[in-house]
């Protein structure tokens, strides 16, 4: 009899340090997260948050960081680039249930900003970062984001456009560089790749004959001008 007590007895503890257990958990804090070592193993798996009732209705857990701070770095000193800016790693924290890697940003005169910029620990995207507020902004909310790279990456370097019965058809590459091929009366008269520079594309030819610099004035038009024979310069429409 007393063997059966005992044994009802432990089943009664374990289940109720189950419950206790389930009625413990919680959802980090910012003040929870650990400081990024910048020597630590690089073996060590990414922090992880957990999360009750997923989309299969079953619990699980999502990375906080995948990103190593050192790809972070790279991802802001790329973002920055041209605007004269400068940023230093200040923390991480978890910011919208994100992990983010945050940074204190110095203008192009050296001073230091009420804007911060922090770097997404999961995508890997930058954004503006405000620390008295807590809020997570999009980049194009930063103070010189006219002057950085990022403004360019926005242009569309495809489609077909039309001038004088002069046809130009662009073919996306990559963020660098794209194909090109002019048409004249059906013609192909001159194709080649174009190296991508900010807001402008050069196309040179190896005889050093031609070169031809495509500028994207807005969506629907593209300017050409041309050094050659072809006399093909002018502002072309999207067909």
């Amino acid at each position: 009899m007393r063997k059966r007590r005992n044994g009802a007895c432990l089943a009664l503890m374990i289940i109720c340090m189950m419950m206790a257990a389930g009625c413990t958990r919680s959802e980090k804090k910012e003040s929870d997260l650990p400081a990024v070592n910048e020597e630590q193993d690089k073996e060590k798996d990414p922090d992880v948050v957990t999360f009750d009732n997923g989309q299969d209705g079953t619990d699980g857990e999502v990375p906080l960081f995948i990103l190593k701070k050192e790809d972070a770095d790279s991802l802001i000193e790329e973002e920055l680039s041209g605007s004269g800016c400068s940023a230093e790693y200040k923390e991480s924290l978890e910011i919208d249930e994100s992990g983010y890697y945050t940074y204190t940003v110095k203008d192009p005169d050296g001073k230091v900003m009420d804007q911060m910029l922090a770097v997404d620990g999961f995508s890997g995207d930058v954004k503006v970062y405000d620390h008295g507020m807590k809020k997570i902004s999009d980049f194009s909310e930063f103070t010189y984001y006219d002057r950085t790279a990022r403004k360019y990456k926005d242009i569309s370097w495809d489609g077909e456009f039309e001038k004088d019965g002069v046809i130009i058809e662009l073919l996306p590459g990559d963020d660098s560089s794209f194909e090109f091929a002019v048409y004249r009366d059906n013609k192909v008269i001159l194709t080649g790749p174009a190296v991508i520079d900010r807001d402008e594309a050069v196309f040179k030819s190896e005889d050093k004959k031609e070169e031809v610099v495509f500028s994207m004035t807005d969506p629907g038009k593209l300017k050409v001008a041309e050094t050659g024979e072809l006399k093909i310069s002018g502002e072309y429409k999207r067909k």
